[in-house]
């Protein structure tokens, strides 16, 4: 469990970060940045379909915030049943 929520937290850092690049002026820089985040949505949504809905995946395809919200949720949900363990990885 500890690195699966490890995991989730690197995850959102990395689409932070790369929604940062989305900001600037440099067009070239804004399409990598896309392509990096639709590259960490398939690879969230595949560790995680049974947490996000296909309706949920669409609207982060589309939505940057969306996906980072998807990944907060997705972790509280993970700590949640952390607590309930006792801290059991």
């Amino acid at each position: 469990m500890k690195e699966k929520l490890e995991s989730l937290a690197l995850t959102r850092i990395s689409a932070c970060f790369t929604i940062s690049s989305l900001a600037g002026s440099d067009t070239g820089a804004a399409i990598v940045a896309l392509a990096e985040l639709d590259d960490m949505l398939e690879k969230f949504y595949a560790e995680h379909k049974d947490l996000v809905s296909p309706k949920e995946y669409e609207l982060a395809k589309e939505s940057p915030d969306a996906f980072v919200a998807l990944i907060d949720r997705t972790h509280r949900h993970y700590l949640r049943l952390a607590e309930e363990d006792g801290g059991a990885s």
